[in-house]
C-alpha cells in the first residue's frame, strides 16, 4: 500500500512576485528516503490577471549529521506569466512506499 501526505504553504510577502522572479523553498530535513516528492505551484486566481507559475527545479539533499534517511527537498518557483502575483500556494506531495 502507498501512503500519501499533502503539505500546503502560502507565499505572501506583501511585495509583488514579478514576471521572471524566482523564489526558493526548503522542506525538511524529513524522513523522505526513497519517497516520491512532487512540488506544484498554484497562483491565486484573479479574474483581472494572467498568471502562470513553474517549478523550475527540485532537488534532494542530505548532509552529514542528519538522521539516517532524512532528506532536504529544495524547490525553486518562477513567475512565467505576464503579470505580477501577490499570493500563490505551494503544494508538496510525499508519496511513500
Amino acid at each position: 500500500m502507498v501512503a500519501v501526505a499533502l503539505y500546503q504553504y502560502t507565499h505572501y510577502t506583501g511585495v509583488p512576485f514579478n514576471p521572471g522572479d524566482e523564489v526558493t523553498w526548503w522542506f525538511g530535513p524529513w524522513d523522505w528516503w526513497k519517497h516520491g516528492v512532487v512540488v506544484t505551484a498554484h497562483p491565486f486566481n484573479a479574474s483581472s490577471s494572467n498568471r502562470s507559475l513553474e517549478v523550475v527545479h527540485t532537488r534532494s539533499e542530505s548532509y552529514p549529521g542528519d538522521p539516517e534517511g532524512h532528506r532536504l527537498i529544495v524547490a525553486t518557483v518562477r513567475n512565467t506569466g505576464p503579470d505580477p502575483i501577490m499570493i500563490f500556494y505551494l503544494t508538496v506531495t510525499d508519496i511513500a512506499p
